[in-house]
């Protein structure tokens, strides 16, 4: 397998984050961890990050298929209803995402079977990140995150693919989060009248 050297992202964005727990999407599919990441092209720093996607991708295509690029070629990033984009001789179009956050960005996805490493933003004692989970609440689709990713050349039954392996990732801030927002019980209800006798709940406890 063709595979680049690790690519580390700064900054970017997570979507689709499903780092905790690994999800099959069809029969005989081993369980996959997953994440989306953007960027922002009118950011410079993420400009040079998409053109390095571009360049390493190049690079194991052409190792993959002996120094060709094949026609059909699909790729796991793109621009989201935006520029087109080139990588050898191929000139694909954007694909058009109606997702939270996609417009006017730059994705691309990533997998793997093995579990990323999930951390904070600090160091401690010994020396370490901190090992986040899921429990934690914080990381999520929304948020903005650090991330290494290495890319590979796929070439069987399902195509001729770029795919990028899932590393690692780092907590760097918060965002807005993707999807339905989490109920508030405050907006939701009125407060219940204590029968006589009953004490109320003291919450000072």
């Amino acid at each position: 397998m063709s595979t680049s050297e690790k690519l580390s992202l700064t900054n970017v964005r997570l979507s689709f984050a499903r780092l905790f727990v690994p999800k099959a999407f069809r029969e005989g599919q081993a369980a996959r961890y997953e994440s989306a990441f953007l960027l922002d092209p009118s950011n410079e720093e993420h400009q040079g990050l998409i053109e390095m996607i571009q360049e390493r991708a190049l690079e194991v295509v052409k190792e993959k298929f002996n120094g060709k690029v094949p026609k059909g070629l699909d790729l796991c990033f793109g621009y989201a209803d935006g520029d087109p984009i080139v990588v050898g001789p191929n000139k694909y179009a954007s694909k058009p995402k109606e997702y939270d956050g996609y417009e006017g960005m730059f994705f691309i996805t990533s997998a793997n079977t093995t579990k990323p490493k999930v951390v904070g933003r600090t160091r401690g004692d010994d020396g370490k990140f901190r090992q986040l989970e899921e429990e934690d609440g914080i990381v999520y689709s929304g948020c903005y995150v650090n991330a290494t990713i290495a890319l590979w050349a796929q070439d069987n039954e399902f195509g001729k693919r770029v795919n990028a392996n899932l590393r690692a990732v780092q907590f760097v801030r918060e965002g807005e989060a993707f999807g339905v927002a989490p109920v508030d019980a405050n907006d939701e209800f009125d407060e219940v009248e204590i029968p006589e006798g009953e004490e109320a709940e003291n919450w000072d406890d």
